[in-house]
C-alpha cells in the first residue's frame, strides 16, 4: 500500500467482527501521527485498505476511491504520491493525440476497440512529455497470408504496433546521435556508455498506455471492471494462472499453450495448421526481461524497459502484476545488463468506456495497415 511506503512500520489493529458467516463485516484500524483511522469490509484485507484510504485522504489529501485490486502498484524510483497523476496524464496525452489525428474522433480510423500509445517523459515530470506513437488494432494475420519477404505484419494488436513504432523511433534517435557532431548529441535521447555502446540518458522514461488489459493472462480472469467489493484474485494458486497463451488466428481471444504442442513450421502453417502468435501479456512479460529494443539494437545499446504500464479499463492489480512479471519472478542467470523489470502498474482514475491505424511522431507520418484475412 502507498500508506506503508509513506509511513513504514505501521500496524493495523483488529477492531471488531460482525454479521452472519455468509455476510461478515470486519473493522480494522491504523494509527498515523497520533490519529486513528478505521475501515470496514467483508474481509480484513478490504477493511485495512479502507482504513489506509481514510488516512491518506485526511493526512496527505490523496483521494483514492479505488478498491484494493485497482490500487496503483508503485515501482522503486517513482514518486509514490504521483502514480495516479502520472497515469491519468499519460492516458490523457494518448487519447488527445488520437482525437487530434482522427478529427475529434470523426474519421473512419476513430472506429476502434483498443487504443495504445507510448509517452516519453524525463523522470515523472509530465509537463514536457512527448507522445511517441498511438496505435489501434485487435487482430492477427491468417497463416495463409504470411509473407516471406517481410511485407505483412503478423500481429496487429494495438500494444504490439505501438512497440514496433517505438522501436523505429529508437533507431531514428540512435542514427541521429551517430550522424551528428557532439554539439548535436544533446538533442538525442542516447548517450555513450563508459566502455562501449550506448544507453538512454538518465531519467528518460517510456510509458505504455493501453485502453484495456492486454490479451492473455492479464485479461482472461478479469473480463469486467473491479467492483466496490472486489477482493482481487480469489484463486491465485490455480494451475490456469500464469499460463502462456496464443492468440486466435484471424479473431480475438487466446488459447493456452499445451506441452504436447508440436514445433510450428512454415510448411505446416501454409498447409492449414493454426498460426501460433503469443498473447500480448506474454510478449510484454518478455519485454520486461529482454527489453523493448529488439535483438538487433541489443548489439548497440543497453536494454531499454518500460517505466510504467497504464490501462484505461479492466485494471486488476493481481492479474496484471502476475502476467507482467510475478509469474517469472524466479528467473535466474540472466546475461549482464539484463534484469527482470517491474514497471509501475496503474489504471486510470476514470476507466475508459467499453483496420489498424498507426501514427508515428516526430517526422514519421501516419500509416494505415491493411489487415488482410482478419
Amino acid at each position: 500500500m502507498i500508506l506503508n511506503e509513506l509511513r513504514p512500520g505501521l500496524k493495523y489493529e483488529f477492531v471488531s467482527e460482525s454479521g452472519e458467516s455468509h455476510a461478515k463485516n470486519f473493522v480494522m484500524s491504523v494509527t498515523v501521527d497520533t490519529q486513528t483511522f478505521e475501515g470496514s469490509g467483508r474481509n480484513k484485507k478490504l477493511a485495512k485498505a479502507r482504513a489506509a484510504q481514510a488516512a491518506l485522504s485526511a493526512l496527505f489529501n490523496m483521494q483514492l476511491d479505488q478498491t484494493p485490486s485497482r490500487q496503483p502498484i508503485p515501482r522503486e524510483g517513482l514518486q509514490l504520491h504521483l502514480p495516479q497523476v502520472l497515469a491519468d496524464a499519460v492516458s490523457r496525452l494518448v487519447v488527445d493525440k488520437f482525437s487530434e489525428l482522427t478529427d475529434n474522433f470523426t474519421s473512419p480510423h476513430a472506429r476502434r476497440k483498443v487504443l495504445a500509445g507510448v509517452v516519453m517523459t524525463t523522470g515523472t515530470d509530465v509537463k514536457e512529455a512527448q507522445v511517441i506513437c498511438v496505435s489501434t488494432g485487435t487482430k492477427c494475420i491468417n497463416g495463409e497470408y504470411m509473407s516471406d519477404r517481410g511485407l505483412a505484419l503478423n500481429d496487429c494488436h494495438a500494444e504490439i504496433i505501438a512497440r514496433r513504432s517505438l522501436l523505429r523511433y529508437l533507431y531514428m534517435q540512435l542514427e541521429y546521435f551517430l550522424s551528428n557532431g557532439k554539439e548535436e548529441h544533446e538533442k538525442s535521447i542516447f548517450t555513450r556508455c563508459e566502455k562501449h555502446g550506448y544507453r538512454l540518458k538518465d531519467n528518460v522514461q517510456f510509458h505504455l498506455y493501453i485502453s484495456t488489459s492486454p490479451c492473455g493472462d492479464a485479461r482472461i480472469f478479469s473480463p469486467h471492471e473491479a467492483g466496490v467489493e472486489d477482493q482481487g484474485d480469489r484463486h491465485p494458486n490455480r494451475k490456469a494462472r500464469g499460463q502462456l497463451r496464443t492468440k486466435i488466428e484471424s479473431g480475438e481471444g487466446t488459447i493456452p499453450v499445451r506441452s504436447s504442442n508440436t514445433i510450428q513450421t512454415w510448411d505446416g502453417v501454409l498447409q492449414g495448421e493454426r498460426l501460433l502468435t503469443m498473447s500480448c501479456s506474454d510478449k510484454i512479460a518478455r519485454w520486461n526481461v529482454v527489453g523493448i529494443q529488439g535483438s538487433l539494437m541489443s548489439y548497440f545499446t543497453e536494454p531499454i524497459y518500460f517505466s510504467s504500464i497504464i490501462l484505461g479499463s479492466l485494471y486488476h492489480a493481481d492479474h496484471l502484476s502476475r502476467a507482467m512479471y510475478q509469474r517469472i519472478a524466479d528467473i535466474e542467470h540472466l546475461p549482464q545488463q539484463f534484469t527482470l523489470n517491474r514497471p509501475l502498474l496503474s489504471g486510470k482514475h476514470n476507466p475508459s468506456p467499453h483496420f489498424c491505424f498507426l501514427s508515428h511522431t516526430p517526422e514519421g507520418g501516419n500509416k494505415k495497415i491493411k489487415k488482410t484475412g482478419c
